[in-house]
């Protein structure tokens, strides 16, 4: 089934938004929207990917196409820059 034109015109405003960002910018609302899954999900030990993905995606469903491999890259570079704890395959969050 296409996608109706509604939600098309959603995902072109919302790439128009983000687009127009800066990248920092971007990548704080990535944090934000990671952060917020990992701490609804209350693993104890920590979170999946898919799972953080799921979370994100139920509560933001006019994320544009595309938003879940910016989230995987994400993970991978909050895991590096020390604001992720990786305990495969699992996350935790540390950010403040």
């Amino acid at each position: 089934m296409p996608p109706s034109p509604v939600s098309s015109a959603n995902n072109r405003e919302m790439w128009t938004h983000i687009l127009r960002l800066s990248a920092t910018k971007v990548t704080y609302v990535l944090q934000d929207l990671i952060k917020e899954a990992i701490l609804t999900l209350k693993e104890r030990g920590g979170s999946s990917p898919a799972a953080i993905k799921k979370v994100i995606g139920q509560k933001h469903p006019s994320l544009p196409a595309g938003w879940e491999k910016v989230t995987a890259l994400q993970l991978k570079r909050l895991t590096a820059a020390g604001k992720l704890v990786k305990v495969p395959p699992y996350f935790t969050a540390l950010m403040s």
